[in-house]
């Protein structure tokens, strides 16, 4: 009887101090609280795929590095840690499909359009962004 390769876990990547970095870290602060009110917790909790732990934060549906994408709250929903780490890793066909009906079909391959693009940003635009994501936050809770 083989045994199961273990899954080694890789480091947590640590914020770099730049004044970019940290506007950076802002906006994902602003991210999680816009999604936590937005998704009112969990896109899982109620699917039966496993129990929620109740720690959510925003999950990128496009990854960060894609910086046009990085603030935009349509490429996020609210996931809880164990969806996150354990299970999303585990079931990646059937946690899109999860997401894409979340968020709708023109939505989802609008992300993944705006994805093929590439763009660099000033601290003043991080800035701005910032600012812009703060006023759309305003609106879903006032």
């Amino acid at each position: 009887m083989k045994k199961s390769p273990i899954r080694k876990k890789s480091k947590l990547r640590k914020w770099g101090t730049t004044p970019i970095n940290k506007v950076k870290q802002r906006i994902q602060k602003l991210l999680t609280q816009a999604v936590r009110v937005r998704d009112k917790g969990c896109i899982f909790k109620d699917k039966g795929f496993g129990a929620c732990n109740g720690f959510t934060a925003a999950d990128h549906i496009i990854t960060r590095q894609r910086t046009l994408l990085y603030a935009d709250l349509r490429n996020c929903v609210c996931v809880c840690t164990y969806h996150h780490i354990w299970w999303k890793p585990s079931n990646p066909t059937l946690y899109t499909e999860i997401v894409r009906k979340k968020i709708g079909e023109e939505i989802y391959k609008e992300l993944h359009e705006l994805a093929k693009k590439t763009t660099q940003y000033t601290l003043r635009d991080w800035l701005a962004i910032e600012l812009n994501l703060k006023r759309e936050i305003a609106k879903i809770n006032p």
